[in-house]
């Protein structure tokens, strides 16, 4: 399964049904005129989807897409006769179901609570996926899912698509690929709420469908993340060694990459990377080629490219290669900087580039230089101040800064400003004790509270061992 990249949850559900769908929803003979217009909206855009999902500039915005719909919806009530009012019934409806599913896939990222993953983007984009395929099912073993899916009740719908899951294994040979389709829909809901559920529907649609190459992918960044990374490498070697798709080879070896660098393996994981970087560029100058400058794709694979680039500054890092590490980062921040230009909105493009400052300040203090340290933190700071600012609930982005808020009083400490040093620290600690307090239980969190307590101290035993400044 290979994730897709959805825009809208409506765009999400009509892309992948298709023209197909006007027969799913409407039947062979369709009569009812609210129901010719449903269908006719859903195929429609449908299709435009698909084209929309290579030759876009730029996801359609809310209001775009609202317009775009309502001319639509207006077209098809001249063609069938259908009044005004029936129209806007019919918009009504679809914004009501696209605002469920919103509601669904919000509360299927649950990443906060013990025992869970954060939901990152890819996740979030599955999970999207597999939302619109079951609301778009006419599959009787999935009216219960759908009808969790409306009423917002992650933990059911899992528990029904395990259900319809078994009930499917072992009927037919297209029963099982439904069945393993299950599994992995349930493994995605449950990502984000309970690692070792996912872990286990993953493994069982694994069984059922071997040859799919996300199956494993997903399995794999689970066990890795669960810390089991013996299955964790075993399950990458499976996707590299299934991987039939170059951009699913690409992913698939930088997955590897990964764990062989926790494992010590850097000559392997170097090895793995630099496979996945030669893919990651070869692909992206042939989609610059074949597809306008401001597709999509193109944007998709420039970040696989700059991934690729951080991958190998880190393992070029961490053998004490510093120039290579930042001749990477550099290149990964290049990309960081076109992307984030592009579409100031996009959150996850402007956490990229602070990322990319960030590792650029991490190596100015490996490297004593503490002017390039401390320019590099400054600018990823803002950043992730800024993104905190848009969603202030958001645990992730809070503690972004929080971390961010200490490499730079690391810089200063380098540069021997004890004060500015303190105040940073002083920042991070009011952050991360309203993290701990949000979340008692969470054992990271407890651990950098520790962690920056301690760092406190020595700023201050510092600062008051330091010779008075004229």
């Amino acid at each position: 399964m290979h994730p897709l990249r959805i825009t809208a949850i409506l765009t999400a559900c009509v892309g992948l049904a298709g023209a197909g769908a006007c027969v799913a929803i409407a039947g062979p003979n369709p009569t009812d005129p609210f129901t010719i217009l449903l269908a006719w909206v859903l195929g429609s855009v449908g299709a435009s989807a698909s084209v929309l999902q290579f030759f876009a500039p730029k996801p359609l915005t809310g209001n775009q897409f609202q317009k775009g719909q309502a001319k639509l919806a207006q077209n098809l009530a001249e063609r069938h006769d259908l009044t005004d009012a029936k129209v806007e019934a019919t918009a009504d409806q679809v914004a009501a179901l696209n605002a469920k599913l919103e509601a669904f896939l919000d509360a299927a990222d649950n990443s906060s609570t013990p025992g869970s993953l954060a939901v990152d983007a890819q996740v979030r984009a599955g999970q999207e996926q597999a939302a619109a395929e079951i609301i778009a099912s006419n599959d009787p073993l999935d009216e219960r899912v759908q009808a969790a899916v409306r009423d917002g009740d992650v933990d059911l719908a899992i528990t029904e698509l395990l259900t319809a899951a078994r009930k499917d294994a072992d009927t037919s040979e297209q029963a099982a690929r439904s069945a393993a389709r299950r599994y992995r829909d349930a493994g995605l809901f449950a990502y984000g709420r309970n690692v070792t559920q996912a872990i286990q529907a993953f493994r069982d649609a694994a069984e059922l469908e071997p040859g799919d190459v996300w199956t494993h992918m997903f399995l794999s960044r689970l066990l890795f993340m669960s810390g089991d990374t013996g299955g964790a490498l075993a399950e990458a070697q499976t996707s590299v060694d299934l991987a039939g798709d170059q951009r699913d080879r690409s992913c698939a070896l930088n997955d590897l990459g990964n764990i062989l660098r926790l494992r010590g393996d850097l000559p392997a994981a170097r090895k793995a990377y630099e496979d996945g970087l030669e893919i990651a560029k070869a692909l992206g100058l042939e989609i610059r080629k074949a597809l306008a400058a401001r597709d999509p794709r193109n944007t998709e694979w420039q970040r696989d490219l700059s991934i690729s680039y951080e991958r190998l500054g880190d393992v070029a890092r961490q053998e004490g290669d510093l120039p290579a590490a930042r001749k990477a980062f550099e290149d990964r921040l290049e990309i960081a900087k076109a992307l984030a230009a592009r579409d100031p909105k996009n959150t996850v493009w402007q956490r990229d580039l602070a990322v990319s400052y960030n590792k650029l300040g991490v190596l100015g203090l490996n490297e004593r230089r503490s002017g390039d340290a401390l320019r590099a933190f400054d600018e990823s700071l803002a950043i992730t101040k800024t993104l905190s600012e848009l969603n202030p609930m958001s645990v992730d982005w809070q503690h972004d800064v929080s971390e961010n808020s200490e490499r730079l009083g690391d810089a200063f400490e380098m540069a021997g400003d004890f004060d500015q040093a303190i105040r940073l620290y002083e920042q991070s600690l009011f952050i991360i004790g309203s993290l701990v307090t949000l979340s008692p239980s969470n054992a990271d969190f407890q651990e950098d509270l520790c962690i920056t307590r301690a760092r406190l101290a020595q700023l201050r035993a510092k600062l008051a061992a330091a010779p008075p400044t004229a």
